[in-house]
């Protein structure tokens, strides 16, 4: 069966000369889609631009779309990354830069279109990717889990009837939601308007980061237990569970 992954890389180690290079095709992107002038991109990236980008949001920054065919990715394995990746620019038309993926590579895979982010200066990459996985066709148990707004996900072990194992996640989750709504408070007394709107991007990205670990950490637990995940109503699981 084939599926498909996004691996989250960040951009390390970069020379002056290739944050420039970086920074120029970017910043070049960013004025196409504002304006339409173009200062200089190259012309697949522009191309991609068009294709992806239809509306445009004044003052927001849009990532890069990288086309699958001029992205390269290569295991080197030397002192300063273990894996690098092509990206198409203008300047030199391939630029090799380092990158740290949040995981590895399988051995065989397809790379499909990606994109190129900035944040506080820095780049990251997110490689999409598709492979071949075995499919499991028998399963021992059950791993429940039941989704919720205070609670974000709990789950259980179903196994011969018997209901073991209950977890509940998103203690983390309100913790974020709570601080952040108390900035906004405070913010919002003093007409901040514009942090407040920061404040949002980066508490809603705090958040997504917990919940991918959340939802990493219940695939890891169904894989341990051989178990298949299914999604339904846990109500009153505390006291089943007992």
């Amino acid at each position: 069966m084939e599926t498909s992954l996004t691996i989250q890389c960040g951009i390390v180690a970069l020379t002056k000369r290739k944050q420039q290079f970086l920074n120029t095709e970017y910043d070049n992107l960013q004025r196409f889609l504002q304006t339409g002038e173009d200062l200089g991109m190259y012309s697949a990236n522009k191309q991609q631009a068009q294709r992806f980008y239809k509306v445009v949001k004044e003052g927001k920054e849009y990532p890069l779309s990288v086309r699958c065919d001029l992205l390269k990715i290569k295991r080197v394995c030397n002192r300063v990354s273990e894996y690098w990746a092509k990206i198409p620019v203008k300047v030199t038309r391939q630029l090799w830069v380092a990158i740290k993926p949040h995981r590895s590579f399988p051995e065989k895979y397809k790379l499909c279109e990606s994109k190129l982010y900035r944040r506080n200066n820095k780049f990251y990459l997110n490689v999409t990717i598709k492979f071949e996985v075995s499919m499991t066709t028998s399963y021992h148990k059950i791993l429940a889990i039941d989704l919720g707004e205070k609670t974000i996900a709990s789950t259980v072990l179903l196994c011969n009837g018997k209901i073991s194992h209950p977890h509940f996640y998103g203690k983390a989750v309100r913790g974020i939601r709570r601080h952040y709504a108390w900035l906004r408070k405070r913010l919002g007394e003093k007409k901040a308007l514009k942090t407040i709107k920061k404040v949002g991007n980066t508490e809603k990205r705090k958040v997504n980061a917990v919940l991918h670990r959340l939802s990493k950490a219940i695939v890891e637990d169904a894989k341990r237990e051989n178990a298949i995940i299914a999604i339904g109503n846990l109500h009153g699981i505390r006291e089943r569970a007992r």
